[in-house]
């Protein structure tokens, strides 16, 4: 019996040392010190990551050869590409992607007018029920104001069909 009272005894000790050094407080941190959390714009980046991959892995009904992302990443005829998404208020969602023509692109006209380059811009919207499809194809000029103005294209099917293609699209 005294044995099983020294048993419990050293028992309860353990149990009291190991719950003190669990429940042991830091040492306060000042403001300065503070670690921030990553920034939320890593999540708003990663959601935008996922919609953007979502419309590069995915087939346009009318062009089921290859995908979206394979097709407009291996366009030879433009130089710099880039996705980007945004949430609309009416809980649509659009992707961008806009790419960008060589300089040699430009004639003199352009050149006088302060055109410095020329891209497109397709834009795809994605639906609450995830359905997605290319609403607008517009052409982007940047000019030697720093900005960039664009102008809705009437013949997306066509310029489309010269992506898919691989073919020299002339704007």
């Amino acid at each position: 019996m005294l044995r099983l009272k020294f048993f419990h005894g050293i028992l309860m000790l353990v149990v009291i040392v190991f719950s003190c050094a669990c429940t042991k407080e830091s040492p306060k941190v000042s403001d300065e010190q503070k670690v921030e959390k990553p920034a939320q714009s890593n999540v708003a980046e990663e959601a935008t990551n996922g919609l953007v991959n979502a419309i590069k892995k995915g087939k346009l009904v009318n062009y089921q050869s290859t995908t979206i992302g394979n097709a407009f990443e291996s366009y030879k005829y433009l130089t710099k590409k880039e996705w980007k998404s945004e949430s609309l208020k009416n809980q649509y969602i659009t992707v961008d992607f806009i790419g960008w023509f060589e300089s040699d692109t430009l004639n003199e006209n352009d050149i006088k007018a302060g055109v410095t380059g020329k891209g497109l811009d397709v834009k795809f919207v994605i639906n609450p029920d995830g359905t997605y499809y290319v609403i607008m194809v517009s052409k982007l000029e940047a000019k030697s104001d720093g900005k960039v103005y664009g102008s809705e294209l009437q013949d997306s099917t066509g310029i489309l069909a010269k992506i898919y293609a691989n073919k020299k699209i002339s704007l």
